[in-house]
């Protein structure tokens, strides 16, 4: 399991050696973090030009890029397109290409669609809550099967691969650019235990991150 401070030390060595791309470019500039967010799937940390961070100036600001990920399994380091992860587009890209077998598999869900927001409505609201809010998601879902696929994942179960494809959005992929991996891992599956849970472009600059 890799921590919130060990996560952002992984990245800072990233920003180090993203630090001495720009120089080579003679470009140089000072890299900090600017957020740190947990993640079922680890850390995002977005990064920014210290320059920015301290005065605000837009003309300091370096655009065009996105956050890295750091798994929490394994510490390994990702970077997501900031186009692909405004546009929601990067979690399923992580589960079923990036990483599709790993520690991550001990989670039944991994790949349900909205599994995580079913589970915390029936963490919170219970399960009509749960009901009501698949429905919303997946409105081609009647009430029987909205409800066997929402008993499903409460009982730490996978609904019926009909049920899946039933719910499952329409791709929204086509203008995906795709998670890089940086890094790692780390730490072998041995060594990463289940926790609870609850690059930029040097030619064209980076981007302010969410």
């Amino acid at each position: 399991m890799i921590d919130r401070d060990r996560a952002v030390r992984l990245v800072e060595e990233v920003l180090r050696a993203e630090e001495r791309e720009f120089a080579e470019r003679g470009r140089p500039v000072t890299l900090a973090i600017d957020k740190v967010t947990e993640h079922r799937l680890g850390w995002i940390i977005a990064s920014q030009s210290e320059s920015y961070l301290r005065s605000g100036n837009a003309g300091d600001m370096l655009a065009g890029g996105g956050p890295y990920l750091v798994d929490r399994h394994d510490g390994s380091i990702h970077h997501i397109p900031i186009t692909d992860y405004v546009g929601g587009l990067w979690e399923e890209d992580y589960e079923q290409r990036v990483k599709p077998t790993g520690a991550a598999e001990a989670d039944p869900h991994r790949g349900i669609p909205f599994a995580t927001e079913i589970r915390e409505a029936l963490e919170h609201e219970g399960r009509v809550a749960a009901i009501r809010l698949l429905r919303r998601c997946a409105p081609s879902v009647n009430m029987a099967e909205a409800n066997d696929y929402v008993a499903a994942i409460a009982a730490g179960e996978r609904p019926s691969a009909g049920l899946i494809e039933l719910v499952r959005p329409p791709s929204r992929f086509s203008g995906r650019l795709g998670i890089t991996t940086i890094a790692g891992p780390l730490l072998s599956p041995a060594e990463s235990p289940e926790p609870p849970f609850g690059h930029r472009n040097t030619s064209g600059g980076a981007g302010n991150r969410s």
